[in-house]
């Protein structure tokens, strides 16, 4: 009865057929549609409470991310194009670019980040086997997984999303103040990096670790955490220490710029005045050298030379040639 009465208001109103069934296909899918992570968020406060594994305490995402200096806000991706799923993996950040020579970048090699992402890859596939089997061991059956080994980190992410209602349930027990969409891309973002070799900065391999710290502690595996914790705490204690060096290496490296800098300025001055006295000196030796010739040139001796009496030249006849004597000598017919 409902969708006849849209018909008849369609007809009533001049509306297109076509136009109608997109128009209602879009609105029945967006109410069926089940709402997002974020907006269960806010509403879900009657969700059931459920009960912290033994060893687990509930962990703070917002007190991970403000832990370390080079974790930006969770809401920050890494320049990239738009997040994709497992099949189409086209979110890539992008590579670090040349930058000036004379400036330095805390950048850690591309073995060590590799070896890094790597870590955490294989850590996390097996904290979502075993999260698997206590929680959803139909992911298992469907997918005929026996082992750790046999599940890539994306495909995980690719069945967690599907179960995603589920998993914030169990999250919401564990960990305050996190965003499930951004842990998912993130932890998709890890398995991507680490298998396409693709160098990024410190601060989205910062942000990347604490996303794992965060996924390990929903999937509420003890072991898996805290091996993801120390290789987190260690990797910050590298890049606190480097940037520290970086920042005296950058005032000492700023002071003797700015010497080398007063240092040009002086010799370019003293340039200049070197070639302003040779330009001078040249100067006084021409106007030297002009005195001396015009002393000669208007010495009056030498003014008088054109001057003097002059003696006529005798005008000689022209003799005539002798084929000039020949041809008049010739008598007349």
């Amino acid at each position: 009865m409902a969708f006849d009465a849209k018909v008849e208001t369609t007809r009533q109103h001049g509306i297109e057929w076509n136009d109608f069934l997109h128009l209602y296909t879009q609105a029945t899918r967006s109410v069926s549609s089940s709402p997002t992570v974020s907006e269960r968020s806010e509403d879900d406060s009657d969700l059931p409470a459920l009960k912290y594994m033994p060893g687990m305490p509930k962990l703070t995402h917002a007190r991970c991310v403000e832990s370390s200096p080079f974790i930006r806000p969770a809401s920050y991706h890494s320049p990239t194009t738009r997040p994709t799923n497992h099949h189409s993996p086209t979110f890539r950040p992008a590579a670090i670019q040349p930058t000036n020579p004379l400036k330095l970048q805390v950048v850690l090699p591309l073995p060590t980040q590799l070896r890094i992402l790597s870590r955490i890859q294989t850590i996390l596939e097996h904290a979502c086997f075993q999260f698997a089997q206590e929680n959803m061991p139909d992911i298992l059956e469907q997918a005929q997984w026996d082992c750790p080994e046999a599940g890539e980190l994306n495909v995980w992410i690719h069945h967690l999303r599907n179960r995603s209602k589920d998993v914030y349930y169990i999250a919401c027990s564990r960990v305050e103040g996190f965003s499930l969409p951004a842990i998912f891309q993130s932890v998709t973002q890890i398995r991507h990096l680490a298998v396409h070799r693709q160098s990024i900065d410190v601060a989205y391999l910062a942000l990347l670790m604490s996303h794992a710290v965060t996924f390990a502690a929903i999937l509420g595996i003890p072991e898996a955490l805290e091996k993801l914790i120390r290789i987190q705490g260690c990797a910050q204690r590298e890049i606190l220490n480097l940037s520290d060096i970086k920042n005296n290496l950058d005032k000492d490296l700023d002071c003797t710029l700015r010497s080398i800098a007063a240092r040009r300025a002086e010799l370019d001055a003293l340039e200049q005045k070197s070639i302003t006295e040779a330009h001078k000196e040249l100067e006084r030796h021409r106007l030297q050298a002009c005195k001396r010739l015009d002393k000669v040139l208007l010495d009056t001796e030498m003014a008088n030379l054109s001057l003097g009496d002059e003696e006529p030249v005798a005008k000689t006849a022209v003799q005539p040639s002798l084929w000039h004597r020949a041809w008049t000598s010739l008598p007349l017919a």
